[in-house]
């Protein structure tokens, strides 16, 4: 593999590293400013200009800044250090048109789940929001999880999650959410297939938990066979108040003057 450097009549450098045998790609917009360039009035000023790329443009909503790289199975994500400000994107690598696209909308001017789009984004109620299971031996846990936002209550996020969970029960469950949940699996799959450490602990963990080794080659199949019916219908089944824990961490109330409480 060879790393290209291209200096472009802007200015702009270009470096590229070709990867024929991969099935994904990655693209990304580096800036060679960080913390270290604020003034001492302006700290936070880079990672609030980080943030507020993904805002909106003048072609593309907030949403649908996200939506077009999850519709695809890519991710989108940005970072600020004290050197660096940087956005990128990955995607299959028949996608990087449509991923240089939207990076470039960004810039001119992790976010589309229902959690994060109502609770985090239009509600505020939480800093992040995340839903998922672990693979297990046997029964396991749909772990939902917020971090509640300052001014906000824990009640108002766990009545909130159960709102968005129970619009799920009900639908409709739109098509775009089903193919982002397929494209997501195929490019999970692709990005296994090219780390050897992975696949070693995928292999291990299916011979333990199903007794099946080989579903590092059929898993992907089967998710690609869920339908918006089949989520409704576990939904219903398994997301009850019954089967429900639910635990709420604080933090300790400040200690009172002189020490007491």
């Amino acid at each position: 593999m060879s790393v290209d450097v291209t200096k472009l009549p802007s200015g702009l450098t270009v470096i590229t590293d070709a990867m024929p045998h991969l099935e994904t790609a990655a693209l990304g917009v580096w800036a060679g400013v960080g913390g270290r360039d604020e003034k001492p009035n302006e700290h936070g000023i880079s990672h609030l200009l980080e943030h507020m790329a993904f805002k909106g443009t003048t072609r593309r909503s907030s949403r649908e800044i996200v939506e077009e790289i999850e519709a695809v199975g890519g991710d989108l994500n940005a970072g600020t250090s004290t050197e660096t400000t940087a956005y990128y994107a990955r995607v299959m690598k028949a996608d990087v048109p449509l991923a240089l696209d939207v990076l470039s909308d960004v810039l001119s001017t992790g976010r589309s789940s229902r959690f994060n789009q109502v609770i985090v984004r239009e509600k505020q109620l939480a800093t992040n929001a995340n839903a998922g299971a672990q693979d297990s031996r046997g029964p396991g846990l749909f772990e939902v999880s917020a971090t509640v936002a300052p001014g906000k209550t824990a009640a108002d996020v766990e009545a909130a999650l159960y709102d968005e969970i129970e619009k799920v029960k009900a639908g409709p469950i739109a098509d775009w959410e089903i193919e982002k949940a397929h494209n997501g699996a195929r490019r999970n799959q692709a990005g296994a297939a090219t780390s050897t450490l992975t696949r070693a602990i995928q292999l291990g963990e299916y011979a333990l938990f199903y007794n099946d080794p080989n579903l590092i080659n059929t898993r992907t199949g089967k998710i690609l066979k869920v339908t918006a019916a089949d989520v409704q219908r576990v939904a219903a089944k398994y997301l009850t108040k019954e089967n429900r824990s639910v635990i709420t961490t604080a933090p300790k109330p400040a200690a009172a003057k002189g020490g007491q409480q």
